[in-house]
Formats: C-alpha cells, sequence, structure tokens
C-alpha cells in the first residue's frame, strides 16, 4: 500500500509541475499576442501586417502547447512501463 501510495504522490507531482511548467511556457506567447493586438487596435501597425504577426505568434504557440501535450503523453508511457504487475 505504501508503494502505491508513493507512486501515486509520484505522479501526482509530476502533473503539478507539468501544469506549472506549461503555464509558464504559454504565459510568453500569450503576452507577445496581447502586446501585437493591442498595437493593431491603436493604429500603430497595418491591419494586414498586425494580422500577419499575430498569426505567426498563434502558430508558435500551438506548437508548444503541442510540443508540451507530446512531452506529457512520452513521460505518461514512460511511468507506465515502469509499472510492474503485482499478483
Amino acid at each position: 500500500t505504501n508503494q502505491v501510495m508513493e507512486r501515486l504522490q509520484h505522479l501526482l507531482d509530476h502533473q503539478k509541475r507539468f501544469v506549472r511548467d506549461t503555464s509558464h511556457q504559454l504565459r510568453t506567447p500569450l503576452a507577445v499576442l496581447k502586446t501585437q493586438v493591442q498595437s493593431a487596435l491603436r493604429g500603430d501597425v497595418e491591419p494586414r501586417q498586425a494580422l500577419t504577426e499575430i498569426n505567426a505568434t498563434v502558430d508558435r504557440a500551438t506548437q508548444l502547447a503541442n510540443q508540451m501535450l507530446a512531452l506529457a503523453k512520452v513521460e505518461q508511457l514512460r511511468h507506465q512501463a515502469d509499472d510492474s504487475v503485482i499478483d
């Protein structure tokens, strides 16, 4: 029972760390996106240029999110492989 509880605690700790790291990684592209939108609304850049920049930022954020999800899946599979069958 203690081993199961330790494994569960380890998985919960890993999940918390993943959520924290993911949140931190996504803050930057979201801040850039917010700045680009504000700049476009003020008229600092041409609408076409603003949309092109916003599109590129969304693409980068999507790629980052996909990479983080792939990493989480790999970690999950690694942890499952570590599990041994107990009779």
